[in-house]
């Protein structure tokens, strides 16, 4: 915000003052509640409610309330308004005792000063400490919190180097800092880059000698064209944007199971990039796919998103180990939306208003409750459902296949039946020593039933070759 002059704010209090012997309360209160708003809460709100307000104030003095900032502290009262000779508010800002280690500017004292001068009058009421930023928190009028505008673009000194809107933007500050621009890029560097930037690939000495060859600026088009028509130019991008959700084939924590279909929103990732989806349907497809697109293959795949982090699949046998297993959960998934979509750790409010985003708890828990729906799991598509039949064929064939594998080692004496936790075998061993029998028996983990990775079955074997 722009703070006012002295003049202006003068003006404005003498105004409010003024008002004060005219008929019509109503106006007062609106116009002084305005200046309060306008003028001194970004103030208060900037430098002095990160210590003076919530639930345990420094001082016992809580600025947030109208109440709590006319009862003073655990010292009594620190603001008469009308007086500043009886307010250790101002007193205490005067001499820079307030805030402590950085002193309130000049501009901001006079504020503080003409405030209390013409009645401390109120507005909103409490102040709302996320609407202005201060030097620890950035508030609703943070920068990157704003609509985006189309800037103006800049024109440098000597335009000559510059050939685009970027290149300008370049210049001017290259000008600002006082540095040149570094020399233009022979074709061999440029085609090198090109395929580095837009594929993650070195570039084929045949790509290279062609460009060599006609440099020109139809060529380069040319060159880009085909790039961004690659089918690397998706893979290349992709792997970005899973960096930046936390995409793992993988579950984490003690078990780490493998995901074995994770790769189906790995693949849609890929064909966004390559068909050049716009962003806006790129987001919501991740997160609602399966919604906008029921029963769908894509649709499903999108919002893969959703759940393609870490996930705790040992969330404890008590109910109150199993909500806060869910709620670690949501915080997972909705920490990764917000800081993906917004930019912003939402998850760090949900145990308390946020200390540097302007989200408070209530705020968090509102955006959970959004996502509540979301669980890990499988979902069976079928793209075609005339293939059912054909794919349970092929079940069946390979189930078959499987046990004709196990007769064959059976019939070859080789497998191996647990028992007690051991692995013995059907029959002695014949090694180097002729008319030797030998024992050979393996310990194996104990049989658990938590997880089928990690359980063991009569029927499970191992064939042991003795060299």
């Amino acid at each position: 915000m722009q703070y006012l002059n002295r003049q202006t704010i003068k003006a404005w209090t003498l105004g409010c003052a003024a008002l004060m012997s005219l008929p019509g309360q109503a106006q007062v209160v609106d116009d002084a509640s305005h200046y309060f708003d306008e003028v001194v809460a970004p103030v208060l709100s900037s430098y002095c409610l990160e210590c003076h307000s919530g639930a345990d104030p420094k001082g016992e003095f809580d600025l947030a309330t109208r109440a709590g900032a006319m009862a003073g502290g655990q010292f009594g009262p620190v603001i008469e308004p009308g007086n500043l000779d009886d307010s250790d508010l101002w007193a205490m800002v005067a001499d820079d005792e307030m805030p402590p280690k950085h002193p309130l500017p000049d501009a901001e004292k006079e504020i503080l000063r003409e405030w209390i001068l013409s009645g401390a009058s109120w507005g909103t009421d409490p102040i709302d400490p996320f609407q202005y930023s201060s030097a620890r928190r950035a508030g609703y009028d943070w920068w990157s919190l704003q609509p985006l505008e189309a800037g103006n673009v800049p024109i440098p000194e000597d335009d000559q180097w510059a050939i685009n809107e970027i290149d300008q933007f370049v210049l001017s500050k290259l000008e600002a800092t006082e540095l040149e621009a570094s020399p233009r890029a022979d074709a061999r560097i440029l085609v090198r880059r090109l395929y580095v930037n837009l594929l993650g690939l070195p570039a084929p000495i045949e790509a290279i000698e062609s460009f060599k060859s006609d440099p020109s600026q139809a060529a380069w088009v040319s060159l880009i064209d085909e790039l961004l028509e690659s089918p690397h130019y998706g893979e290349r991008w992709a792997r970005h944007w899973m960096d930046v959700v936390r995409f793992g084939e993988s579950g984490g924590f003690e078990y780490n199971t493998p995901r074995e279909h994770a790769w189906y929103y790995r693949d849609w990732l890929i064909r966004a990039f390559n068909d050049d989806m716009p962003y806006d349907e790129f987001v919501r497809m991740q997160l609602a796919g399966d919604i906008i697109k029921p029963g769908n293959i894509d649709g499903a795949s999108a919002a893969g998103f959703l759940v393609a982090g870490v996930h705790n699949e040992v969330l404890g046998t008590s109910d109150e180990m199993k909500r806060a297993g869910r709620q670690d959960e949501l915080e997972e998934i909705s920490g990764t939306v917000g800081q993906t979509f917004i930019g912003m750790t939402v998850h760090c409010a949900r145990c308390h208003d946020h200390k540097f985003d302007p989200i408070s708890a209530k705020e968090y828990y509102q955006f959970a409750a959004a996502l509540d729906g979301i669980q890990h799991g499988t979902k069976t598509i079928l793209r075609d459902p005339s293939l059912k039949n054909q794919s349970d064929a092929l079940k069946s064939e390979i189930k078959e296949l499987e046990n004709e594998l196990k007769r064959m080692v059976e019939s070859r004496g080789e497998l191996a039946k647990t028992s007690a936790n051991q692995l013995t075998s059907k029959q002695p061993v014949a090694a180097n020593d002729a008319g030797v029998e030998y024992q050979v028996s393996l310990s194996i983990a104990p049989t658990v039933g938590q997880h089928e990775a990690q359980a063991t079955q009569d029927g499970d074997g191992v064939t042991v070759h003795v060299i």
